[in-house]
């Protein structure tokens, strides 16, 4: 498998990432669940697991052959995005790890294996999000959901 590049251009190897708990998700711009929901739940995430390690893999698909570099900072900027956002070489790494759509969540353990993989964006899902990674932490259950159950809204950019 290739290396990812960081929007910097910097390499990223996924093993890079071992060591701690990782969360991949694979998104795009043009994935309004992803842009809308995701890219914020994940914000939320890393503000609640400090020591979560988030890429945020943008993949292009057929037709378009190119990253869309500047629309990804784009977006990378509007949401402050504290983790680290990466440009999939295509589709590559989406496909290597199964990914059914997007946004897809791929949770690594410590040594890197695939740990939880859940696709969506909505309420239900973000909780088995938050549900698996709690386990995987072995945390205290949250005392209030991070997204409203009938907030199934897409935030503007």
């Amino acid at each position: 498998m290739t290396h990812l590049q960081t929007l910097h251009g910097t390499p990223l190897s996924l093993d890079d990432l071992r060591g701690d708990p990782a969360l991949l998700l694979f998104w795009n711009i043009g994935c309004a669940g992803c842009v809308g929901r995701a890219l914020p739940f994940a914000v939320e995430l890393a503000k609640q697991f400090p020591s979560l390690q988030i890429v945020a893999i943008h993949s292009v698909f057929p037709p378009r052959p190119t990253q869309p570099q500047r629309e990804v900072q784009r977006v990378a900027d509007h949401y402050a995005l504290p983790f680290v956002v990466a440009l999939d070489d295509g589709d590559t790494h989406y496909r290597a790890f199964g990914a059914e759509g997007t946004p897809h969540w791929v949770i690594l353990n410590e040594e890197g294996a695939i740990y939880r993989s859940f696709f969506g964006s909505m309420a239900g899902q973000q909780q088995r999000l938050l549900y698996a990674l709690q386990a995987l932490f072995d945390s205290q259950p949250v005392a209030r959901p991070l997204v409203h159950p009938s907030d199934d809204t897409v935030a503007p950019l």
